[in-house]
């Protein structure tokens, strides 16, 4: 039953976690303060949440309706996997006053409900420019193109900006990166176009006639989506309502905060301008580098004369006729003096170097430049993910000559095709080219995924001393892999309360194995003791306080783990706050070795796209790592003489030294609350082990902590984790 005073709003699904189902009601006759509220599948309550909502957003959104209160409540009920197999859901309200309400719906309307996105658009004119101000609730981050009424793209200015209006019908939205959007472009002759917003799982194609033209345009009708009809004049008419001074103060928090941005880049720009200049080689050295005496004087055949005029190193000529190596450059870079000389330098050490790439930055000006890409070593995934070397190297005259560089490609198709080849790569890390704007790195990041007919066992490692509430979270968490073929090895390690057996025994099944270590605390020695027991043949290292976020990680885990060149995979960490724990880890870091990018926001790309891309590293974390038992047991395992830290580090380098590549792969996703069971090191005792194993680690790995991590680079600071330049 209802009651008189209840009103459903709107139902829909919540625009940012999708298995959440959304119930707007405005109940003037309730009181809100004391509301309990309950949603129901069937007989089986659900967790539930309620959010109420007032202000003046409401009075515009309400200002056509006959509503006393402005209060909206916002029920959130979180959905289990199969819903669709239950009949009825049900939501029931009460409040303390004996008021209560009951609605209900069948179950295949929620399902027909999560096939709609939500987007929602404002079009305006200036001149002959056409402004399309929207919103999408595609659940991953969207790309956005314009078409005409061909399906052709339209030449257009496109950005990510906020949009406060639309926060009160979908407050969850908050400020998400991706989620609004605004589009300029020439609007003359051209009667309809349409948007196209594509995600990695779906995509939206609005259509739009602009011959309606208006400051503020209705909610345009979905040409691939439905769209609910009220949702449609409520954005009308909130734009409406509000006040030119508050359209205003929104342009000015716009501004400021571009502004701001600006402001920053240019600090950034002449500080590196600055650095740049301290590094450049003087006149003096420049004449130096003319008479150098090498071993081997190679020859450079160079495309562009005016390129090289200025060059230090004079063995070079143009045209490719009769030279050792082929310098390949966009016209309008700039080309530094000493770039010859260095390559000429590499190759008298590395005489097996068939690609050379240097470091680059971006043409400001024709004396300023911006935007250093100081790059990794030779970095085949990275590759894969995105053109990271640009569109300037140098290449041997036989590896020229081999048909691998065609005319009718792109040097990015080229270079694909050397990561296929046993190619000898080599990086010089010092800044070679200026590039023009409209070069250099490309932006478009590639899901690289590797397809697989076999499905092996997984041994899922979890050493675990009590801790059964994380334990049980991480288990759980476990249970909505898309990947089947696993089994979990429990190594309980000196557990002290009853309730931690009680619990083993409740869950051991045909999955789920307890074996029990005997000794003191010495992470290394547990795990190898667990691989001992594993009847997979991959090994995921797994801490009990990670919990598994994307059903497809431990495929993304076991693909590249598949790959016969790989030794390690690890996986993207994030803290509770959504924030960066894990995406690699660079060797140097503090002296010893840490985290990248620690602390960054979830959605941010990082420098040159690293958070975002499948990658090598030196290492990756142990709290989340898959190996091949073969490799496993061919290093010997983790070392035991790290009972704590580093273990995890060593090992990556050990799987390394043996020929293996170890990969970072961001669309693995867990949650990790890090040391949450195994506590912090704040004793003497710990922090004296602590140091024993710094120590260790030094004296072991002392060559790569000197010359630095090759997926690093030498001009990025050690103290910084977010690849800041090194003062």
């Amino acid at each position: 039953m209802m009651n008189k005073d209840f009103r459903i709003v709107e139902t829909r699904f919540h625009a940012v976690e999708m298995n959440k189902y959304v119930v707007i009601a405005v109940a003037s006759g309730m009181d809100t303060s004391t509301l309990d509220v309950q949603g129901y599948l069937d007989h089986r309550s659900l967790p539930t949440e309620v959010s109420i909502y007032k202000g003046p957003e409401l009075a515009a959104k309400y200002m056509y309706e006959e509503v006393e209160s402005l209060e909206e409540i916002h029920v959130i009920i979180t959905l289990p996997e199969y819903y669709e197999q239950s009949k009825l859901f049900r939501m029931e309200l009460s409040d303390e006053a004996g008021h209560k309400a009951v609605w209900a719906c069948k179950t295949r309307e929620i399902t027909e409900a999560s096939k709609r996105y939500h987007t929602l658009l404002e079009c305006r004119f200036e001149g002959d420019e056409c402004v399309l101000l929207g919103t999408c609730s595609l659940p991953q981050p969207i790309r956005v193109a314009l078409l005409d009424e061909d399906g052709g793209e339209i030449k257009a200015r496109i950005a990510w900006q906020p949009r406060a209006e639309v926060r009160c019908y979908y407050p969850e939205y908050g400020y998400l990166a991706y989620s609004d959007y605004k589009i300029r472009f020439c609007h003359k002759e051209r009667p309809c176009i349409s948007i196209r917003l594509q995600a990695d799982n779906g995509m939206l194609i609005e259509r739009i006639s602009l011959q309606e033209k208006q400051k503020y345009q209705e909610l345009v009708e979905q040409a691939s989506v439905s769209l609910w009809g009220k949702l449609k004049y409520y954005s009308y008419r909130i734009v409406k309502a509000l006040s030119n001074d508050s359209v205003t103060v929104w342009k000015e928090r716009i501004a400021n905060r571009i502004n701001e941005h600006k402001a920053i880049a240019l600090s950034e720009t002449k500080q590196y301008n600055q650095w740049l200049k301290n590094r450049e080689p003087s006149d003096g050295k420049i004449e130096e580098q003319s008479k150098a005496t090498m071993d081997v004087y190679p020859v450079f055949g160079v495309q562009e004369l005016e390129l090289f005029r200025k060059q230090s190193y004079k063995n070079w000529k143009v045209g490719c006729e009769n030279c050792d190596y082929v310098v390949i450059v966009p016209k309008d870079a700039i080309v530094v003096p000493n770039a010859l000389y260095e390559c000429a330098k590499y190759i008298n050490e590395n005489p097996d170097a068939e690609v050379i790439y240097g470091d680059s930055d971006v043409i400001l000006t024709q004396e300023q430049y911006m935007q250093p890409n100081f790059k990794p070593d030779y970095n085949p995934d990275l590759l894969r993910s995105y053109n990271y070397i640009g569109e300037a190297c140098v290449i041997s005259k036989h590896l020229y000559d081999s048909g691998l560089l065609s005319d009718s490609e792109s040097i990015y198709d080229f270079y694909l095709k050397c990561t296929e080849q046993p190619v000898v790569w080599g990086h010089i890390p010092r800044v070679l080219f200026h590039m023009p704007k409209d070069t250099g790195i490309t932006e478009e990041v590639k899901h690289v995924q590797y397809q697989w007919e076999e499905e092996p066992l997984i041994s899922i490692l979890i050493p675990n001393k009590d801790h059964i509430e994380e334990l049980d979270t991480c288990i759980r968490s476990l249970e909505k892999s898309e990947y089947r073929n696993y089994e979990i090895i429990i190594i309980e390690n000196n557990s002290q309360y009853p309730e931690t057996f009680e619990y083993y025994k409740r869950i051991e099944d045909a999955r789920i194995h307890v074996i029990y270590y005997e000794g003191g605390f010495n992470y290394s020695r547990i795990n190898n003791f667990g691989v001992e027991y594993a009847q997979g043949e991959y090994i995921l290292l797994l801490n009990n306080d990670t919990e598994l976020i994307e059903p497809n990680s431990l495929w993304e885990l076991l693909s590249h783990a598949m790959r016969k060149e790989v030794g390690i995979v690890g996986a993207k960490l994030y803290f509770p706050d959504d924030t960066i724990q894990h995406a690699g880890v660079i060797i140097g870091y503090g002296g010893v070795a840490g985290h990248a990018f620690l602390g960054a926001k979830k959605d941010d790309a990082g420098y040159q796209n690293r958070i975002q891309c499948i990658q090598n590293y030196s290492a990756v974390t142990a709290a989340c790592m898959m190996i091949p038992k073969k490799v496993y047991e061919q290093v010997g395992g983790l070392s035991e003489e790290y009972q704590v830290a580093f273990n995890d580090i060593d090992f990556c380098l050990r799987v390394r030294e043996a020929g293996y590549l170890v990969v970072y792969n961001p669309y693995a996703e867990f949650y990790h609350y890090e040391s949450k069971s195994r506590g912090c090191d704040d004793t003497t005792e710990k922090m004296v082990r602590y140091q024993q194993e710094i120590q260790l680690f030094t004296r072991r790995w002392n060559q790569i902590l000197r010359q630095g991590d090759p997926y690093y680079n030498v001009n990025l600071s050690l103290e910084k984790k977010d690849f800041s330049i090194k003062e």
